[in-house]
């Protein structure tokens, strides 16, 4: 199974040992309490976005639960180089023209254009909000009372941006 993480870059980080030179880094075990270590698949790239992304190697069981998978223990193998503002900026244009087409002439659209304009700063946080609104903003194209459309439009719109992240990346 090929996976991968999503790292901010900074201390905040610290749980996951880093690569030494060409060596993989040290295994990481769950957090105490924690199902397993999370790692996100091809599938699930959008819900996790930050500064760096890595490819991870698994090992143990592997549990899916949601937008993650859990797994016994994991370790950095490889940093993605091409994940940084050559990818964002297409991402950020992407997801804005997808909102803006899905709130089109509904009472979301103020909105929807307000936040896709603070989301055009290129940067990690900048490329997970646009997803996020953009995954809103198809979801709630349909109206309010459509519980389950809702929820399988923001399911959809979230696998169209990975499934455009991974091949962007060539994943």
């Amino acid at each position: 199974m090929r996976a991968w993480t999503f790292l901010r870059g900074d201390s905040r980080d610290a749980s996951w040992p880093r690569v030494s030179g060409s060596a993989p880094g040290a295994w990481r075990l769950p957090d105490e309490g924690a199902p397993g270590v999370t790692v996100a698949v091809r599938e699930d790239l959008a819900w996790w976005i930050a500064e760096e992304l890595w490819e991870v190697e698994v090992a143990g069981p592997r549990v899916a639960a949601g937008n993650a998978v859990f797994v016994r223990a994991a370790r950095l193998v490889r940093r993605v180089d091409r994940w940084g503002p050559d990818v964002w900026e297409p991402f950020v244009i992407r997801c804005k023209h997808v909102a803006l087409r899905a709130v089109s002439g509904s009472r979301w659209a103020e909105a929807t254009t307000d936040l896709a304009a603070r989301a055009q700063r290129v940067g990690a946080r900048s490329a997970a909000l646009a997803g996020y609104v953009t995954a809103l903003a198809c979801a709630s194209s349909a109206g309010e009372r459509d519980t389950d459309g809702h929820r399988a439009r923001f399911a959809a719109e979230r696998a169209a941006q990975s499934g455009w992240i991974a091949r962007a990346l060539d994943l």
